[in-house]
């Protein structure tokens, strides 16, 4: 029951973040405990829930490692590990209305609610298979594992390059800015700020974010 719910979650964030996200291969390596994806291209409207004004012309995840421990969740995290990050953006413009680019754009948007309520549709289903007490404890104990699995999740971005191009959008001379970080990591802490893992009741979650050699550099164009 655990892996469905988690498969379902998975399956419903990378699918509205990745291009080329093959769900098959998600799910039988949510089985193994060890989910390995590589050359994972991001979506253009990725970026579109944050309300930036930038555009993603070009997004490339070299490899995300998904690591469950199903047998000691209780007492040991779940990791992700995404490696060789490189996203090249530029401002958003504001442009003649394109009929058919809004067209496209809500095709999108249907597509992914369609693929949302399929995973949703699947889930429900495997809850009507249980009887109603197999399924209020099967629901309790799930959304207790799965708050402390959230709490606990410890996430590492290794090797990212973001490169910002400004082609005579707001200034006269074209410009690029570039930055690079060799690590970029968030793991949960004590109340004194120290990195361990949560095994009691909180209010809240403390993520304790460790970023490694930092860097950035810009060229203007004459």
């Amino acid at each position: 029951m655990l892996e469905s719910v988690v498969a379902t979650l998975l399956n419903r964030v990378l699918g509205a973040y990745v291009e080329n996200f093959d769900p098959k291969q998600l799910n039988i390596g949510i089985w193994n405990g060890d989910v390995s994806l590589k050359n994972l291209r991001l979506k253009r409207e990725s970026l579109e829930k944050l309300d930036l004004p930038i555009d993603v012309k070009f997004g490339h995840l070299g490899e995300l490692t998904l690591q469950i421990p199903w047998s000691n969740l209780k007492s040991k995290p779940v990791k992700v590990t995404i490696e060789e990050v490189y996203l090249f953006c530029s401002p958003i413009l504001p442009t003649v209305y394109d009929p058919e680019a809004e067209r496209q754009r809500e095709l999108r948007i249907k597509k992914q609610k369609l693929e949302n309520l399929e995973l949703i549709t699947k889930t429900r289903l495997e809850k009507e298979s249980l009887s109603k007490g197999e399924e209020i404890k099967s629901e309790a104990f799930t959304d207790s594992l799965v708050t402390k699995i959230i709490d606990n999740l410890q996430v590492t971005i290794k090797n990212i390059h973001i490169r910002y191009e400004d082609d005579h959008a707001f200034t006269d001379s074209p410009y690029a800015v570039g930055f690079t970080m060799s690590e970029l990591s968030a793991v949960s802490a004590d109340e004194s700020w120290i990195a361990s893992f949560i095994s009691g009741l909180s209010t809240y979650a403390r993520k304790l974010l460790n970023l490694k050699s930092l860097s950035a550099a810009e060229k203007f164009t004459k």
